[in-house]
Parts: C-alpha cells; sequence; structure tokens
C-alpha cells in the first residue's frame, strides 16, 4: 500500500509541474504584423524607432479586460482601451510616429503578411485609412470605411491554416485612394474560445473572442506620383492628453504632416524577412518541455514496475551478488590440530585433497618385493674366526708355510 500510494503522488506532482511548465508558453507569443511591419515592429526590420519586445502581444489588454471591463473596446493599433491617451501604438504616442515603412501605387495589389507565434484559429481582416495625421490617433470610422477586399475576390477576411508560422495573402488597395500618410490595420479575430452562436447554440469560435490589432504607416501615389495630403477625421476622445513636447508640430503649422524619411531604412521595406532579430524561439521550449515531460513519465513507470513486478527480483539479485562477493570462511573441524597454517591445494578452501588413486599393477609379472623395514644399527664384538685362502682359522692365529698348523697369537 505505501508502494501504490508513492506512486500516485509521484504521477500527481510529475502533472502539476507539467501543467506550471506549459503556462507561460500559452500566453507569451501571439501574432505581429509584418508586411508591412507594424509601428511597435519596424525596429526589427532596420528602422530607427522605439524597439518594442513584446509586440506579438497587442491584444487588447486580454479578453477579460476588452470584454469584462471595456465593454470589448479596443485601441485601433491593440492597446487596451482604458490607458491614457494618447495610447502606446496610436499617433502621438511612444510609437506612433508616423515613419512610412512602405510605398505602393493606387489600385494595386499587395503582399500583406503575419506572423503568429500562437495560432488560435479564426480569421485576418486588413483595414486603410488615408489618414494623414501622423501625430494623432485615427479614427475607427475613418478604418472601418475601407475594409481591403483579397486579389482572389474571396472576400474580406482570411483564415490562416494550423501552425505557429508566417502567412500571406495579396489585397487589392482601392483605386481612387492617394494618402502621405495612411494607416493599415490588421486585426485578428480569434476563434478559439467557446461561446454562445447566433442561433443559440454554443460552439467553439462563436461569441466574444480575444483580439489583436496592429498599425502600420504607408504611402499611396497616384499613378502620376501625386499623393493626397488632406487629414482626416481626428476621435473625439473625452479623455484625450495631447502631447506637450516642444518637437510636436502645431497642427496649424504647413508642415504639421510632414514626415521625414529620409534618415530611414526604406531600403529593406521591399524584402521579406528571412530572420528577425531578438525574435523569441518557442520551438526550443516546446521540445525541452516535451522532453522533460516524457522523462518524467518514464520514471514514473520506472517505479511502477519496480514496485509492482521488479521489486522482489531486484532484491533477489542484489542478495545473491552480495553472496558471492563476500570472503569465504574456512570450519574450524577441517583444520589440523597443531597448525598454525594451511596448506595451499589445488582444490577450493575448506574441502580435503582427493585421495590419490592406486598403483595398477601388470598382468604376469611377479609384485616387486618389499623393500626391508630399517634395522637400528647394534654393536657387535671381534670374530671367533675367519677364513684365509679357503681355511678357516681362529682369530689372532697365524700359518706358518712349511706346517700349516694354526698357531695362536
Amino acid at each position: 500500500m505505501a508502494g501504490r500510494a508513492l506512486v500516485v503522488r509521484l504521477m500527481s506532482v510529475a502533472a502539476l509541474l507539467f501543467c506550471l511548465s506549459w503556462a507561460p508558453t500559452q500566453v507569451q507569443g501571439h501574432g505581429r504584423l509584418i508586411q508591412p511591419p507594424s509601428r511597435s515592429s519596424a525596429w526589427r526590420y532596420g528602422f530607427t524607432t522605439p524597439p518594442n519586445y513584446n509586440d506579438h502581444e497587442l491584444y487588447c489588454g486580454g479578453y477579460s479586460r476588452q470584454w469584462s471591463r471595456n465593454g470589448g473596446k479596443c485601441g485601433p493599433c491593440g492597446d487596451p482601451w482604458d490607458t491614457p491617451q494618447p495610447r502606446l501604438n496610436e499617433g502621438g504616442g511612444k510609437y506612433g510616429l508616423g515613419v512610412i515603412v512602405e510605398e505602393w501605387k493606387e489600385g494595386q495589389v499587395v503582399e500583406l503578411g503575419v506572423q503568429l507565434t500562437a495560432n488560435h484559429m479564426g480569421y485576418f481582416e486588413f483595414r486603410l485609412c488615408p489618414h494623414n495625421n501622423p501625430r494623432y490617433p485615427v479614427a475607427d470610422e475613418c478604418l472601418d470605411a475601407n475594409v481591403l477586399k483579397r486579389a482572389d475576390g474571396s472576400g474580406h477576411r482570411y483564415y490562416p491554416g494550423p501552425g505557429a508560422k508566417k502567412f500571406y495573402s495579396n489585397y487589392r488597395l482601392p483605386s481612387d485612394m492617394t494618402c502621405k500618410q495612411c494607416v493599415l490595420q490588421w486585426r485578428y479575430v480569434c476563434g478559439n474560445n467557446w461561446g454562445t452562436c447566433e442561433n443559440g447554440t454554443g460552439m467553439v469560435g462563436c461569441g466574444p473572442q480575444e483580439e489583436f490589432r496592429a498599425c502600420a504607416d504607408v504611402k499611396i501615389k497616384a499613378s502620376d506620383g501625386t499623393v493626397d495630403d488632406k487629414p482626416s477625421l481626428i476621435p473625439e476622445y473625452p479623455d484625450i492628453i495631447k502631447p506637450e513636447s516642444p518637437d510636436i508640430i502645431n497642427p496649424e503649422s504647413p508642415d504639421y504632416n510632414e514626415v521625414d524619411v529620409d534618415t530611414q531604412k526604406a531600403a529593406t521595406t521591399t524584402q521579406k524577412p528571412t530572420q528577425m532579430k531578438g525574435e523569441p524561439n518557442h520551438v526550443g521550449h516546446i521540445v525541452a518541455l516535451t522532453l522533460a515531460f516524457l522523462l518524467t513519465l518514464a520514471v514514473i513507470f520506472g517505479f511502477i514496475i519496480y514496485f509492482y513486478w521488479a521489486r522482489d527480483a531486484v532484491k533477489g539479485l542484489v542478495k545473491h551478488w552480495k553472496n558471492s562477493n563476500a570472503p569465504q570462511s574456512i570450519s574450524p573441524s577441517i583444520i589440523p590440530p597443531n597448525k598454525t597454517s594451511i596448506m595451499t591445494i589445488s582444490g577450493p578452501i575448506g574441502v580435503p585433497p582427493p585421495i590419490p588413486p592406486r598403483r595398477q599393477r601388470s598382468a604376469g609379472l611377479p609384485a616387486e618385493p618389499m623393500s626391508p623395514p630399517p634395522q637400528p644399527i647394534r654393536s657387535i664384538s671381534s670374530p671367533m674366526s675367519v677364513t684365509i685362502n679357503g681355511v678357516q682359522v681362529p682369530a689372532g692365529g697365524t700359518l706358518s708355510k712349511k706346517n700349516p698348523t694354526v698357531h695362536s697369537r
């Protein structure tokens, strides 16, 4: 039971860590306008504009802020509606400097591009306003009056396919619109929230959805190169705060609508970017998190297999390994008495040596005589007689040549 409780705890902790590790990646990035680059993204393409490292998060402050606090309202360029005027991405704001990033001709088919760092389904729309007021915000009424149509005649909306990548589509400009400073607006209405449809049924994509917006400053010329510089409607915001910086030109000055683009690197706007500087690599994060999750699963399954199937087998192997490597002890019963050391033998320690085999005798041959046992050395006396030339004489006697009579000494 203790093993099962431990496994359940490990699985719960792993699931919680996995959910928490994925949470930041789901809110970190969404999308940006890249062709032409928006006011917050122009710095990525060589323009000397203030950098906005969160240029992919212009989503009206988030779903709750847009729909619960602001009643669905959003700044025309993606700023939260309840922020002080001028908003950061609107004319007169930090990024709304009126820098022209693209030049077109009236009636031209142009390619517009968006990069999604997190795909939320839904659709894109593009609007165009001949603003000619780079120091002031653009009005929603002017933008809504000129919703661009796709060049293939399929309508206003572009539905991106799956995946977090770059999407491009061709749109046709109005044939009767020129401007010294037009505001191109990108709107991305997501489709990943559950809501109530017009027929009363519930479905993903119906009802209020999260929304992204961005603005880019472009110039549209007539065929003869002329442009219309008449200012458009300025929205009447009750809480608008007009900038008091000395470099802001008086609206009544003839140079009010003049936008200096000579110092900008306009050559870079005619090419689609191949790589953006400082762009976060979410693919690496996803791969790392996936590998960490798989490793966690492998550890959990290893614990499960150990506690339910392999624990006894592992304990047996460990015990056998300890016994095989332990030093062997010799039984005292096999040690000879009065011996302080044990002779080295060919057999294992503690086992008596084998008895040597008996010698086999050859058939038909007499047995070899046994050697007599050694006799102790005994002392003997002098001999009583000796034999000389075949004649036995007493010890100590002599033999005469003439008379071979034995004489005693």
